[in-house]
């Protein structure tokens, strides 16, 4: 039953199945507080499931295995990391899903993997579990998530353990994700001041590039061993882990279709748009509908048709994201083909549209975005106090390179950008002609 539910089943549906076997309700109720405490499932919407009234619960061992999207990870400049424990057990993929299954999107969680989005680390890490060579393959954007990562790998590694398993983990590193130095190579290089050290597959690569990219001269000891959540003396909780137990999520029970978000933006914009793509997954997380995926141009794969990738993406999407800058009013395939289209659903569907201003920008020179109004957020909202200025939207830029401190205004942002969006979603008839009237700070709907 659990397997043909895709590794899902409703805490109604798990008490009959106990109760069809002659155990009382009571019991049955008492079977689940077992296999949670296990970790043999979870429970999505939150961690105290007693306060839900028909909670849902995930069972990691019969998730379906993945789509090959979901293992891709294309963003550049990320830390790769392979984990390679001496003994591989095989209850260290099921354990790390249940603790951290509340991260992801239903549709970045499977048997073998999960895509976690985390608001503490304001980032994503792509996790898989390779059951044949027997090891954990780790990809992020965010050093600090990497180790709280680590952290809770070793963990799971070490319990029931009188000896320490996690000490004896061998580690690979990567600037690509393909060519991999194992650690200890790398640290005997260090320590002899060499120059270069042979990747797994013999390539000569720089010695002093992983050095610094992984701090590895700061601790001489793999960021697993020395994390920045570790105190002298004591243990430290992991956020990572205490931002799972406090997440809490809609009803996963529903089979609404998640909804596809199409980013509109200049190449010129692309380390800008890798931002914002990130932060906003996080923050849709835990949003009231469902969002499977956010699609650019960087899902394209070599010798793709890519405008026909392009428009059948933007075919598929219910949700339009302009990134307005001085070169997306420049680019005509952003102000013509791609928009057109988007206008074009925009009348014949209900399609919502977001213009950003991602850049500053006389976007009011566009005849067609001057008719829109562009997400509202203005400087005085984050600590600008310049009177010449306070009235002026706040450019995305702006805030994209702020300092850790001020990160809040940040999470700030994304909050709200993430929330409208949700919802004018909530607003949206999807599947019929009803034009709706009710709509958030931007343009929606005509």
């Amino acid at each position: 039953m659990v397997k043909d539910k895709n590794g899902k089943i409703s805490s109604e549906r798990l008490i009959k199945l106990w109760q069809e076997k002659g155990y009382s309700e009571n019991e049955a109720k008492t079977f689940i507080d077992f296999m949670v405490s296990s970790e043999i499932c979870f429970c999505k919407e939150q961690q105290n499931y007693r306060e839900l009234e028909n909670p849902t619960f995930i069972v990691p061992h019969y998730l379906p295995k993945p789509e090959n999207v979901h293992i891709r990870w294309r963003y550049e400049d990320s830390f790769y990391m392979i984990y390679k424990p001496a003994f591989f057990h095989k209850g260290i993929a099921e354990r790390f899903l249940s603790r951290l299954g509340r991260l992801s999107n239903e549709t970045d969680l499977w048997r073998d993997g999960i895509r976690i989005f985390s608001e503490t680390f304001n980032g994503d890490a792509l996790i898989t579990f390779d059951r044949e060579k027997k090891e954990v393959n780790i990809s992020t954007e965010n050093y600090e998530l990497l180790e709280a990562i680590l952290k809770e790998l070793n963990k799971i590694l070490d319990e029931g353990s009188q000896t320490k398993p996690s000490e004896k983990v061998t580690f690979f590193y990567s600037f690509d994700g393909k060519e991999f130095v194992e650690k200890k190579k790398l640290m005997t290089q260090i320590e002899d001041d060499n120059q270069f050290v042979r990747t797994v597959n013999n390539k000569k690569v720089e010695v002093k590039d992983f050095a610094e990219k992984y701090r590895l001269k700061e601790t001489q000891k793999t960021i697993s061993e020395k994390s920045h959540f570790e105190e002298e003396g004591k243990q430290a909780k992991n956020p990572l882990i205490e931002e799972a137990n406090n997440k809490k999520n809609p009803i996963t029970m529903k089979e609404d279709k998640p909804l596809k978000i199409f980013i509109s933006y200049c190449s010129y914009d692309r380390k800008l748009r890798q931002i914002m793509e990130n932060r906003l997954k996080v923050y849709l997380q835990g949003a009231k509908n469902k969002y499977e995926t956010i699609w650019s141009d960087v899902e394209l794969k070599v010798g793709d048709d890519w405008n026909k990738e392009i428009q059948d993406a933007l075919n598929e999407s219910t949700v339009g994201i302009l990134l307005v800058s001085p070169d997306f009013l420049a680019s005509e395939y952003c102000t013509g083909e791609e928009l057109t289209i988007m206008l074009d659903k925009q009348k014949n569907e209900n399609y919502l549209i977001v213009p950003i201003l991602l850049r500053d920008c006389s976007f009011g020179n566009n005849d067609t975005l001057k008719k829109m109004q562009l997400f509202k957020t203005y400087k005085n909202e984050y600590d600008v106090e310049d009177l010449n200025e306070i009235n002026d939207l706040m450019p995305f830029e702006d805030l994209a390179d702020i300092p850790k401190p001020q990160a809040r205004l940040l999470n700030k942002y994304f909050k709200k950008l993430a929330k409208e969006i949700d919802d004018a979603v909530d607003n949206l008839e999807l599947g019929c002609s009803i034009k709706v009237k009710k709509f958030p700070n931007f343009l929606t709907l005509i």
